[in-house]
């Protein structure tokens, strides 16, 4: 109250607004990157390609980390240029915590897409941690009246270090030693939700190797040494062709050649 003393409620909504904005488009976007690959059947086929597990990771965070970015800072710029919410604090320090916070963010989402077998569960995966981490950060009930135990369990939510770090930021003109205060659990919480998210993404990528199986060897005899020339290459091509057996790839061939001469 001494930094709003007209208890202006929008002083002190809006700028956890942009927090909590942030917060759902970027779990949202990144629970259904991975998650829509794997429904659509394209997962295995980016694993199998020579990219590699982190590549595929950064991949899936940058958009998520630019929307949310973006529409954090036009949260931000609706405050003080809509709302007319007074500004005190240091921009950049407030934008590198954004940008911290988004990447906390894109972990936990990222795991939730490398758990989820569709869409459907991935989306109901980022509601159900989503909103109980709204109600627990402290935005419409302050951490010190919760329970000791669900005191605990707020530290460990990213929004709950971003809205002190906004919030004051937007009031108290809080200074750079109180906001690395609070930007170091979100630099570590940023940490280990990545480093479990490329862990789950490298589980799922192993629980692809058993369905493969390689294809049986075809022998294709000892006269393909030299170039098939002459007389004898339609009775090499007639050898070599049934050597390969594959009868669907035959129907295929005289589907095509069919419809291609009718």
């Amino acid at each position: 109250n001494w930094f709003n003393p007209n208890l202006t409620y929008r002083w002190f909504i809006v700028p956890g607004l942009s927090g909590i904005l942030a917060l759902f488009s970027a779990l949202l976007i990144t629970s259904l990157s991975i998650a829509r690959e794997r429904e659509l059947g394209t997962f295995d086929q980016l694993l199998v390609s020579p990219t590699s597990t982190p590549e595929i990771i950064i991949s899936k965070s940058l958009p998520a980390l630019a929307i949310g970015t973006g529409l954090g800072l036009l949260m931000m710029g609706a405050a003080v240029g809509l709302f007319r919410i007074p500004f005190s604090g240091s921009f950049w320090l407030l934008l590198a915590s954004l940008v911290l916070f988004i990447l906390s963010v894109v972990g936990i989402g990222l795991m939730i897409s490398a758990i989820s077998a569709t869409q459907q569960q991935a989306i109901l995966g980022a509601f159900s941690i989503g909103v109980p981490a709204v109600l627990m950060s402290g935005f419409a009930t302050p951490v010190e009246n919760m329970p000791t135990l669900l005191q605990w369990l707020a530290q460990g939510i990213p929004l709950t270090h971003f809205l002190i770090i906004v919030e004051g930021s937007f009031l108290k003109a809080m200074s750079p030693g109180d906001i690395l205060a609070s930007l170091w659990p979100l630099a570590l919480i940023a940490l280990v939700s990545l480093t479990m998210a490329m862990v789950s993404a490298l589980l799922t990528a192993c629980a692809v190797g058993p369905e493969y199986r390689s294809p049986p060897p075809v022998d294709t005899g000892s006269g393909w040494t030299e170039p098939v020339t002459g007389a004898s290459a339609p009775a090499d091509l007639a050898r070599w062709w049934s050597a390969l057996g594959d009868p669907v790839l035959e129907r295929l061939i005289d589907t095509a050649l069919t419809e291609n001469l009718d």
